[in-house]
């Protein structure tokens, strides 16, 4: 039996595509401080009103060492692209 798609569920994790490293940089350049370094390495997506991105990252901080943590990129149909959330996975 085909898998069927569901816009709805979020994709398997994988690796990123030019252009979602560029969503990925254009976005956080405006959100990251010089105190944190985050580095996309996998993205899972699904598309909703517009395009939800989950990007599982390398995370550096003074004091801690490397940990993984999840960034949220919304793209809506009209409008920009905006984080819309920052936690550890």
């Amino acid at each position: 039996m085909q898998e069927q798609f569901n816009p709805c569920l979020w994709s398997a994790f994988r690796g990123l595509s030019e252009e979602e490293e560029k969503l990925f940089d254009s976005v956080m350049g405006h959100v990251m401080s010089p105190v944190m370094s985050l580095k996309p390495v996998l993205v899972s997506v699904r598309e909703t009103n517009g395009t939800e991105y989950r990007f599982m990252c390398d995370t550096k901080r003074p004091g801690r060492d490397l940990y993984k943590s999840m960034v949220s990129i919304s793209v809506p149909f009209q409008g920009s692209p905006m984080c819309t959330g920052i936690g550890e996975a």
